[in-house]
Parts: structure tokens; C-alpha cells; sequence
């Protein structure tokens, strides 16, 4: 997936109003998944993100296909976007229950 700006602000998150709102979708497998399922479920998702009609529901759902994208892409971004967030979650003081 691509960024695409959302619009999120509410009461006391003016600072955050110019940092753009991000859907992730992706696939998971567990860490001790067999290379060859693996690559199966990696072409059966870049063949479903080529074609022509499910890129037009996703986009009617305002979502953007990454076609050529892949675990290494995707770990890469989760990365970046855990460190991005990372320090905002903490200074909010949001506990999970």
C-alpha cells in the first residue's frame, strides 16, 4: 500500500494535522513458515494486486495496491513506521489492556 493523507484530527492532536493517516494491509505467516509457501502466497497476492478489477474495489475503498512489493519492502516499512510512531504512542501514555 501506498500514503495516502487521512484526515484524523480531533481536539488536542492539531500537532499531529500535518502527518498523513495510513492503512496497512499485509499478509503474515508465522516466522517458521516452509520458502516455497511463502513464495506461493507472494505470487498469489502480487496476481490479485494486478488485476485490473480488484484494483478498482480497493480504490473504491480508498485503498492504493502495491503490486511489486515484498517481505523485504514490507519489513522495511513496518520498521520505519515503528520508529516514526513508536515515540508518539509512549509520550501518549496508551496502554494496551
Amino acid at each position: 500500500m501506498q500514503r495516502r493523507p487521512v484526515e484524523l484530527v480531533g481536539r488536542g492532536e492539531r500537532q499531529l494535522a500535518d502527518e498523513p493517516g495510513l492503512l496497512f494491509l499485509g499478509l503474515f505467516a508465522p516466522a517458521a513458515t516452509p520458502r516455497p509457501i511463502l513464495d506461493r502466497i507472494a505470487e498469489a497476492s502480487r496476481a490479485a494486486m494486478a488485476d485490473p478489477e480488484f484494483r478498482k474495489v480497493l480504490v473504491a475503498s480508498g485503498l492504493e495496491a502495491v503490486p511489486d512489493s515484498n517481505s523485504e519492502k514490507a519489513r522495511r516499512f513496518m520498521d520505519e513506521e515503528i520508529a516514526r510512531w513508536g515515540p508518539v504512542v509512549k509520550a501518549s501514555g496508551f496502554k494496551v489492556e
